[in-house]
C-alpha cells in the first residue's frame, strides 16, 4: 500500500521593507512652440446690379371682315408707348383709300344709314367730336355744331312760312346745306389725312355738297368699326369715344 501523504502548513516569515528618505526631484520641461494659423482672408461678396431693358411692343392687326354684321375675330397687340401722331379713337384701317366707296352704305338701311338720311346732324356732331378727341384740331365740335344747327334749322322754317311760295328768295334759304357741306367738307379733308388718302380739298367739298347722305354714311364706316351698331341710333355725344 502506498503511504497516506499529509499536507501540512507551512508557515513562510514576512517580510516588511520601509522605504525612508525618498527624494523629489523636480523635472524641468522644455518650452513649448505653438504656432498660430491665422484664417485665411474671404473675399468681400460680389454685387451684381441687373438692368432690364424697356420692351416695345408692335402693333400686330389681320383685316377684320364684317358680313351681315358678323365680325371675325382679330388678333391684336396694342403698342404700351403709341408712336406720336398715332390715333386711339380711330380704327386701324388699310391705309391709301377708303373702306367703303362712295355710295355703298347710303342705302343698306342700317341704323347709321337711317340716321344719316333723317337725323343727319347727330353723326356730323359726333364724327367731328370724335376728331376733338383724336388730337385733330377742329373749329366745331360736338356741341357747337348742333348749337349752330337748331337756330339755323329754326330760322329756315320761320322764313319758308312768312315767305310767299312765288318768292324767288326761298331758293337761296339753304343754310342748313351750308352747315353740312362745311362740316362734311372738314371731316373728309381730316379723315384723308389719317388714312393717307389721296384727293383734294375741291372734292371733298364737291362730294359733300352734291350727296351729303352718301359722305355721310361714307365717313361713318370709315371712323366706327360696326357703324351699324355703334353710333347706330345714339344721338349722344358718347359713340364719339368708342373706336
Amino acid at each position: 500500500k502506498n503511504p497516506i501523504m499529509a499536507s501540512e502548513a507551512v508557515m513562510v516569515p514576512a517580510t516588511i521593507v520601509t522605504v525612508q528618505n525618498v527624494e523629489t526631484v523636480p523635472v524641468q520641461a522644455g518650452p513649448v512652440q505653438a504656432t498660430v494659423v491665422t484664417p485665411q482672408a474671404v473675399a468681400p461678396p460680389m454685387v451684381v446690379q441687373a438692368k432690364v431693358a424697356p420692351v416695345q411692343a408692335t402693333l400686330v392687326s389681320q383685316p377684320r371682315a364684317v358680313q351681315a354684321g358678323l365680325v371675325q375675330p382679330q388678333n391684336q397687340v396694342m403698342n404700351s408707348t403709341p408712336a406720336a401722331g398715332t390715333s386711339t379713337l380711330l380704327p386701324q384701317h388699310p391705309q391709301g383709300k377708303f373702306r367703303f366707296d362712295l355710295c355703298e352704305r347710303c342705302c343698306t338701311c342700317q341704323a347709321d344709314c337711317w340716321m344719316a338720311w333723317c337725323c343727319g346732324c347727330f353723326p356730323v356732331a359726333q364724327m367731328l367730336e370724335k376728331l376733338v378727341f383724336n388730337g385733330t384740331s377742329t373749329c366745331l365740335n360736338y356741341n357747337s355744331f348742333l348749337f349752330v344747327y337748331f337756330p339755323l334749322l329754326l330760322l329756315e322754317i320761320i322764313l319758308y312760312s312768312v315767305m310767299d311760295e312765288d318768292n324767288s328768295l326761298r331758293v337761296y334759304l339753304r343754310f342748313l346745306w351750308i352747315l353740312f357741306t362745311v362740316g362734311l367738307t372738314l371731316i373728309r379733308q381730316k379723315v384723308r389725312e389719317h388714312y393717307n388718302i389721296q384727293g383734294s380739298c375741291c372734292a371733298d367739298c364737291c362730294c359733300s355738297c352734291c350727296c351729303t347722305v352718301c359722305v355721310t354714311t361714307q365717313l361713318v364706316g370709315q371712323m366706327w368699326v360696326l357703324p351699324s351698331r355703334t353710333p347706330g341710333c345714339d344721338m349722344s355725344k358718347s359713340p364719339a369715344g368708342i373706336v
